[in-house]
């Protein structure tokens, strides 16, 4: 597999489960339009999600670079 097509995977699913992660965030707090518990615990549990969200961006970024340093097949000699 060449280094484009695994920076694309990388990318790729980065996204897909940032997206996943938001969307769950934003039918969080759709849910709390209706059942209105305090504002903490809105955003607590809105704010894990995109939190969460962050993380796998900055795990896809971070991979993404280790692919350009040709670090993609370091662990093989383990």
């Amino acid at each position: 597999m060449n280094k484009r097509k695994k920076k694309l995977d990388a990318m790729l699913w980065a996204a897909v489960f940032g997206l996943l992660f938001l969307t769950f965030a934003g039918a969080a707090l759709w849910i709390f339009t209706e059942v209105k518990p305090p504002l903490l615990v809105i955003l607590l549990y809105a704010g894990i999600y995109v939190v969460m969200a962050a993380c796998v961006v900055a795990a896809g970024v971070q991979r993404v670079k280790e692919i350009e340093g040709g670090e993609e097949d370091e662990a093989r000699k383990y």
